[in-house]
């Protein structure tokens, strides 16, 4: 915002102008190592210039032109690494914190099971015990430990994140020209590799701009602008909400011989079962398979072209 609201349900967005042409497409399709001036516009002036639609603003944006030479190249890129962020400082209990924390709890009131729902591993154990099917406390603490000795952040990272987020972009630049005809042609490429392993973001623009000085009095500009942008990602299982701790840390993905661990949500196992001996649909919920079983794929396209005359009767008076 650069007036502050002006409408209460309407666009409050300021109007974007490139190379003297209103910009209706998204900011991306601009490479931003080609952006030589920006401007910003805020009181009256604005209207003055563009009318009613500046009234939330105007920002005003100059990419490179040709200049009289030989032809110059130029090339910039960068790369952006973000690690993984380390959760060790939010000091959550680990597995064998949490274990001996729903031992309290379950002492203090345990409770009661309702056939067919799911009760969580360790909470299950203890009801065993209670209802004699662990004979001993020894045999429970044994059972017990082998959740204590769990956790999922290693399993976490293998499965399904990247150790760092990666941004990189390449810009390539061709510019010269003569007095009667100049040029500016550039590409861009971008691509954005989050955290969330088989996820990635990619846009691709090019801009070409040629001014044709045809006369003394008269010239014309002929551009183009465009971009590609692209967004592949499977999202059935989000592995950075696991990681930031919404589940117990003991809940891991594959077993000590590699095979795919279930996840319960509701039901248990044995209800799980009965459903399918009905022949009904199998609701067992493994995190490694479902992650690729929700695809997401955006794409945007964007083309602007754009034909300009300037007529000069005089050194004070133009017609563009």
């Amino acid at each position: 915002q650069i007036r502050g609201i002006s409408t209460i349900s309407g666009v409050s967005t300021p109007l974007f102008v490139v190379d003297g042409v209103p910009f209706e497409g998204s900011l991306n399709a601009l490479n931003p190592s080609e952006i030589v001036n920006i401007t910003i516009l805020k009181d009256a002036t604005a209207a003055s210039i563009y009318g009613s639609r500046s009234a939330n603003g105007v920002i005003v944006i100059s990419t490179r032109n040709g200049s009289v030479g030989p032809t110059k190249v130029t090339y910039n890129g960068s790369m952006l690494l973000t690690p993984l962020p380390d959760s060790d400082y939010q000091n959550r209990m680990s597995s064998s914190e949490f274990v001996d924390f729903q031992k309290t709890l379950f002492n203090l009131s345990p409770g009661t099971t309702q056939a067919g729902l799911y009760v969580n591993e360790v909470r299950q154990l203890l009801f065993d015990r209670k209802n004699g099917i662990i004979k001993s406390d020894e045999e429970l603490e044994t059972k017990l430990n082998v959740y204590r000795n769990r956790d999922s952040k290693d399993q976490t990272i293998k499965e399904f994140l990247r150790t760092r987020q990666i941004t990189h972009q390449h810009n390539i630049s061709f510019y010269g020209g003569t007095e009667q005809y100049k040029y500016a042609l550039s590409f861009n490429y971008l691509q954005n590799l989050p955290y969330e392993r088989i996820q990635s973001n990619d846009r691709v623009g090019f801009n070409l701009k040629n001014t044709f000085n045809l006369y003394k009095w008269l010239r014309a500009d002929v551009g183009i602008l465009g971009s590609r942008t692209k967004a592949d990602n499977f999202t059935g299982f989000s592995g950075m909400s696991i990681y930031g701790g919404s589940k117990a840390s003991y809940l891991v993905y594959k077993d000590e011989a590699g095979n795919p661990v279930p996840w319960y949500q509701l039901k248990s196992q044995a209800e799980i079962d009965r459903l399918k001996s009905l022949n009904l649909m199998d609701e067992s919920y493994y995190p490694i398979d479902e992650l690729r079983k929700v695809r997401q794929i955006s794409e945007d396209n964007y083309l602007k072209m754009n034909l300009n005359f300037i007529i000069r009767f005089s050194k004070e008076l133009a017609f563009d």
